[in-house]
Order: structure tokens, then C-alpha cells, then sequence
């Protein structure tokens, strides 16, 4: 889609519209309809005439379904830059917008375009109307463009998508009526015929259920069950809404979808009339999230449990709004949780449990038992007073998730300890994290409402001291870490808000521990410090310095004297106070072969050898390798840079970067050479200087021999 926008766009295609009114009645109100029901930035990437035409090309397909059957029409994108377009042709029905553009989004479709026009339409003339009239009927229009897909197999599971969720919709909106009609008459039954169970639950449940009657619950399946002994059979024929299909399914044991399982027969056998929780399998109808699943016990005339309805669907965007004392079922636990902790509703105590409760998710609040709610209700309360971390975790009934409410400090809290918490949790109950809903009310606290799904055998059930202890460590901050590791705070203290994000992102407390001990060392703003080590990537140099950052350029031909290759670079500012700007260049480096910067003596040598070619004390050229790969004092190497200076002076044919090379290449002559010299002239060697002195010449005749290059055989010879 390269066109500029096309600003006129809507009031051209108006205009048209109404001029074709004359000569094409039909076809001018169907083109104002598809106008007015698109967004007026959709219609800006197009021109008038194109739209036109392509609407001309939908309205031909006008009235070719069958009056039960919806029909799907898929136009592959024209080339390069153009999208593919999806239409559907259907009866107008509740859900089909919202659930079409899930499934959409579900396999990746990226929407670009959207009209969604409701069409008065003669099925005798296929034509579009302007008023009803006998015989015609509303037709519902979906055109959407998207993102070309990425395969043929993506655009025929997208068409099968959509396929089964219109069905579905066709399924809810037929079983919608039938389906209130059966919660009444439970309603009705259970009054006429009390059942088997406390009076009072079943008052509440009665309410509950009228409550969800009144547009609190989008009813999207129901099925009945008949108890055969201790086993719940499926009535024939008493699906309704998606539980028309017999082959739906959606309860989990393990990983096998089932009818029935062991918690079921726990539930029959308690005395609450019904239970509320989540099924396994997710809604296509209204929006994609797991369904809500009612399960109500059926009673007979003698008020004894003779089966189960169960009914799936959604609670609407009003029943979630509703405050939770006024919703049945969850005001009877709220009261409960209240009167067992005899607080003052006035009182401090009593206010911060109210607050607990007002603030409880309220899906939560529909499945957790009274017991589990009043103790992590009366945790929470005490959270605003002392803001600390708590994991409330309840495991569902059927185990099929686990449901945990996560609090921390507010200060500890970003998208990367969410991910690190959930990784942590799904490891610990052996799930996966299906979903998570981060909430900041007001305080020091944030809470994290985790869904940890699984897929078979027993939850595991770890203790919540070990969870929070976890959670604990992964949540604390950066400079909570640092100060956990040395027990001198004062030393800390400057530092605390020193380390930037990025130093962070790529640095442990224990390396800030270090770099802290190095900085607090730096005497001016002149000098450097220097820190060699190895790393798992490899070798690492660190330069720390105040005042200003030092130029790659200032330091990238020093080390590479040194025989180093600096592989990345990255420059930290730390901003201790009272102390200024220090920054650490951190240089992965690759070092030559051979040289093994795990040696603790070796490193010191380099970082004493570079620090002097810092400081003026000693030259940078290529003999500055010798230190790293001859473990070489620097000094000593400065006594090869005066040989190899005097060895000019005399007349020696070859260039000075030609004899540096030569000694950087034998390193063993190049150790040789120091040996020899300190054994026959350095007044403070201890040792048999004769011996010292044999042996170095035996390693410069050995190199002699093995040399192939008659030119290396001079230079050697005359150092």
C-alpha cells in the first residue's frame, strides 16, 4: 500500500454515492453504507475509484448464502504492497465483530482496514434498501484487510478460523433465550423443591444465578448432566450454545480432555450447591480468554443431587464493575471474612481488611474458599502498614492452574523482575505462565496476578516462605544486592544510585564491588587504574578514570602494542557522590595464541606494562607484546628497546619494525636475551650466574637451529 494518503477520500466516495443513487439505487446506498461504517483514516489509503471498484467486486457477492449458512470470501493480495481481503456474508448477529478480529489476530493477521456495514437487503432482487420492507432482511457485511499472510497453509487455518468461530457465534445467539430460560427454571425448582443443602448457601446461590441472568454473563454453552452412581453421564440432545457440539470438551486431566474427573466427584459430595471456576479451553465468541465455567448441582423433588448443569461463558464488563458487596456469592464470603476477624469496620485494622477485600481480583473471589481467603485477605491488609514481598499462591481444584497473587515493593518493581518472577513460579508448580495481570494501586506496592497453567499430574505445593524468600532475592534492587555483600555500609553509601541502568544490564553487585574498591583508589583525575581478567567470552581489560571518558583512539593502539584486539567496547559513567564522574571502559579483547591471561602474575605484568606506557614510563610499539606473550616485565622489555635501539645506532641493515617483529615472534629468544643480560651484568641477581647464563645460551642456539630465515639468523645473532 505505497499510495500517499488520499485526504478526500470519504467525502468523494459520499459524493459518488449519491450520484449513483439515479442510475444505480442499489448499488449507491450499499457504497454510502460501506462509507459511513468505515474509519475515515482506513478510507485515506486508498482513492475514491479504487475503493469503488472494489466495492463494486463485494457487492456483486451480495445474497449468494444460503439464508442459515454464512459465507466467506478470501481474495489473495493483487502484488507486492497490497493486502489480503477477507469478506463475510452472514445474518446480523451479536459477537460477530469483536470474535471474527480475534480469530484474525489469533493466527497473525495484522488488520488494516475494517467496515462493518448492516445492510437492509431484498433477497428477491438483491438489492440494498434504504427502509424494511415485506420479505427483506438485515444482512451483516465484514470486510477486513490485512497483512499478507505467510503461507497458504496460514490463509486455509485462518478461513477454518473463522469457519468454526461463526458457527459458534450462530450456536450462542440461537441458545442465548434457551439458555436463561433453563437458570430459571432452576431458579424456580429450587424454590419449589429445597435442596439437600444449607439454607443459606443455597439462598445465595439462587440469588447468584438471577444475578447472572441479568446481562452479568454472556451464556455461551450449556449442557446437562445425570448422576449414575458416582459417575456424571451427558444427557443426550441438552447442549445448547457451543455444547451443541456432543465432541466439545472442556475439562483437563493431564493432558486429555475429559467429561469428568475426580474433583467432580469431590464437589458432588460437598454441601455448597455450586462451584465456580475456569475451564481449560479459551472463548472464539466475544473475546479470547479462558471461559468462566458454572457448575450447578441439580436436585430432585426431594431436594437430592441427581446431576449438574454446566454452563460456560464470560462475565460481562458490568459484572466485573460491580462492587464486590453487591455481588451474590462474593458478599457472603467478604461478610464471612469479616465477621471472623471481629475487627472494627471504623477502626484501623478493620478498614485495611475492608480495603483487602474491596481490592480482591474479582475472579478470584468467585472460586477461592472462605478458609484460603480470610488468611491471605488478612496478610494483604497488613502490606500498606509494612510493604514487603508476599506470594499468595491457591492451586485450583482440578489442577489445571495455579493461581498466584504476587506483592512488592513499588521501588522493585519493572517489566524484567515481572519476567523473572513468573519464569520462577511456572519453574517452581512445573507449569508456564498463561497469563499475568499487573495492578498499581495506590501505596508502595504493586501487585502481580500470576496464572500458572499446567498440563498433568499433582501440583507441586512448595512452601510459601521458600516462595517469598525466592521472590524476595529476585525483586531486590541493584544497590540492595550490592550492600548484602560487605558488611561496611559507608563504603556502599556513595554508591547507591551510582550505577546507571546499562552498568546494570551487563554487570553483577559483585563486579560493582570491585570496580568500587579500584575507583575509591583512583588519587586523581590524571591517573588511571587498570583491571586484566578473564571472562567467559574471554579477556577483558577495564580502564577506570575520572574526569573525562579516554578516546577509544587513545587506547585502542596501545593495547593492540600490546598484541590485543579490542573485540567491544562499552563506556560506563558511575557517579559516586562526593566523589565525580568515574568512567570504566569495559574492552573485550582477543588476545594471541598462546597467552593464557588466567595467569595472575602474567596479568599483573600487563596491567603494570600498560599503566607505564600511560604515564610516559615506558613507549608504545610492537616489543609491548612481549610482556603478554613472554611474560615479560616491562622493564625488561624497555632493556630489548634499548638493545634493539643501540643495534640501529651501530648499523644493523634491517628496520627497527622489522627487529621488533623478530623478538615479538620468539618469545623464548626474547626471554633468553633478558636472562642472559641479567645473569652476566645485573649486580643484584642471586642464582648461579653461570648456570642461568648456559642455560639462555642454549635456548638462543636452539633457536638458531630452528630457524628457517637466514635474515632472522643475523638479527638473533647480533642481539
Amino acid at each position: 500500500m505505497n499510495e500517499a494518503p488520499f485526504v478526500e477520500t470519504r467525502t468523494d466516495l459520499l459524493a459518488r454515492a449519491q450520484t449513483l443513487l439515479s442510475t444505480e439505487p442499489g448499488f449507491g446506498r450499499f457504497l454510502r453504507l460501506v462509507v459511513e461504517a468505515t474509519d475515515p483514516e482506513d478510507l485515506k489509503t486508498r482513492s475514491a475509484g479504487m475503493l469503488e471498484a472494489l466495492f463494486r467486486k463485494s457487492y456483486s457477492r451480495l445474497g449468494k448464502r444460503e439464508l442459515a449458512n454464512h459465507k466467506i470470501y478470501f481474495m489473495p493480495a493483487e502484488g507486492p504492497g497490497h493486502p489480503e481481503i477477507v469478506e463475510i456474508f452472514s445474518a446480523d448477529m451479536p459477537f460477530i465483530v469483536d470474535s471474527v478480529l480475534a480469530a484474525v489476530r489469533a493466527h497473525g493477521g495484522t488488520i488494516r482496514f475494517l467496515a462493518h456495514p448492516i445492510l437492509q437487503f431484498d433477497p428477491q432482487t438483491y438489492r440494498v434498501l434504504d427502509m424494511p420492507q415485506p420479505g427483506s432482511r438485515h444482512e451483516s457485511f465484514l470486510h477486513i484487510q490485512i497483512d499478507p499472510l505467510a503461507s497458504d497453509a496460514a490463509r486455509e487455518a485462518l478461513i477454518a478460523e473463522i469457519n468454526a468461530v461463526l458457527t459458534d457465534v450462530g450456536r450462542v445467539v440461537a441458545g442465548w433465550r434457551p439458555m436463561l430460560e433453563r437458570v430459571r427454571e432452576i431458579i424456580q425448582h429450587w424454590h419449589d423443591h429445597p435442596p439437600k443443602a444449607p439454607p443459606q448457601a443455597v439462598a445465595e446461590a439462587m440469588h447468584f444465578l438471577g444475578w447472572l441472568a441479568e446481562h452479568n454473563f454472556t451464556f455461551l454453552g450449556m449442557r446437562e448432566y445425570r448422576l449414575e452412581g458416582s459417575t456424571l453421564e451427558p444427557i443426550p440432545d441438552s447442549g445448547v450454545g457451543i455444547l451443541e457440539d456432543r465432541k466439545v470438551k472442556f475439562l483437563r486431566s493431564g493432558t486429555d480432555y475429559v467429561e469428568m474427573t475426580p474433583q467432580h466427584v469431590a464437589f458432588l459430595r460437598e454441601p455448597e450447591p455450586l462451584l465456580v471456576t475456569k475451564a481449560n479451553t479459551r472463548a472464539r465468541v466475544h473475546r479470547r480468554s479462558h471461559m468462566d465455567y458454572i457448575g450447578v448441582k441439580l436436585y430432585g423433588d426431594l431436594g437430592e443431587v441427581t446431576g449438574e448443569l454446566r454452563i460456560l461463558g464470560l462475565f460481562t464488563s458490568m459484572a466485573l464493575a460491580t462492587p464486590h458487596t453487591e455481588v451474590p456469592i462474593v458478599r457472603r464470603k467478604i461478610s464471612e471474612v469479616m465477621h471472623r476477624a471481629s475487627l472494627d469496620p471504623a477502626g484501623h485494622a478493620g478498614k485495611a481488611l475492608m480495603n483487602a477485600l474491596d481490592s480482591y481480583p474479582r475472579d478470584e473471589l468467585f472460586q477461592i474458599d472462605e478458609d484460603l481467603l480470610y488468611e491471605f485477605a488478612t496478610t494483604i491488609a497488613t502490606l500498606p502498614d509494612r510493604p514487603r514481598v508476599r506470594v499468595l499462591s491457591r492451586i485450583d481444584r482440578f489442577d489445571n492452574f495455579v493461581s498466584i497473587l504476587v506483592y512488592v515493593p513499588r521501588d522493585r518493581y519493572d517489566s524484567d523482575v515481572r519476567a523473572r518472577v513468573g519464569d520462577y513460579l511456572a519453574e517452581m508448580y512445573d507449569g508456564r505462565v498463561s497469563a499475568y495481570y499487573p495492578s498499581f494501586p495506590e501505596g508502595d506496592l504493586v501487585r502481580v496476578h500470576f496464572i500458572i497453567g499446567r498440563t498433568a499430574g499433582a501440583t507441586p505445593r512448595p512452601k510459601r516462605e521458600e516462595l517469598e524468600d525466592a521472590v524476595d532475592e529476585l525483586t531486590l534492587g541493584f544497590a540492595e544486592k550490592l550492600a548484602a555483600l560487605t558488611d561496611d555500609q559507608e563504603l556502599i553509601e556513595p554508591y547507591r544510585h551510582a550505577f546507571a541502568a546499562s552498568y546494570q544490564a551487563r554487570n553483577t553487585p559483585e563486579q560493582a564491588l570491585a570496580d568500587i574498591a579500584i575507583i575509591n583508589g583512583l588519587p586523581d583525575d590524571a591517573a588511571i587504574a587498570l583491571k586484566l581478567g578473564r571472562t567467559d567470552e574471554g579477556p577483558g581489560l577495564r580502564v577506570y578514570h575520572r574526569g573525562a571518558p579516554i578516546p577509544l583512539s587513545a587506547r585502542v593502539p596501545m593495547l593492540e602494542n600490546f598484541g590485543f584486539r579490542v573485540i567491544d567496547e562499552s563506556t560506563y559513567t558511575v557517579t559516586p557522590e562526593g566523589i565525580g564522574e568515574t568512567f570504566v571502559h569495559d574492552m573485550s579483547l582477543e588476545a594471541a595464541a598462546g597467552v593464557d591471561l588466567a595467569d595472575d602474575t602474567r596479568s599483573a605484568n600487563v596491567e603494570r606494562g600498560i599503566l607505564a606506557v600511560w604515564q610516559g614510563a615506558a613507549e608504545s610499539d610492537g616489543l609491548n607484546q612481549l610482556v603478554a606473550r613472554a611474560a615479560l616485565l616491562w622493564q625488561d622489555v624497555a632493556l630489548l628497546r634499548a638493545l634493539t635501539k643501540y643495534l640501529k645506532q651501530v648499523g644493523i641493515a634491517y628496520s627497527r619494525d622489522y627487529l621488533i617483529s623478530v623478538l615479538a615472534g620468539h618469545p623464548e629468544v626474547a626471554t633468553a636475551l633478558v636472562v642472559l643480560f641479567h645473569a652476566l651484568n645485573d649486580p643484584k641477581f642471586s642464582g648461579d650466574r653461570k648456570a642461568a647464563a648456559d642455560k639462555a645460551r642454549q635456548v638462543l642456539d636452539a633457536a638458531l637451529q630452528a630457524t628457517a630465515s637466514l635474515d632472522e639468523d643475523r638479527i638473533i645473532r647480533r642481539y
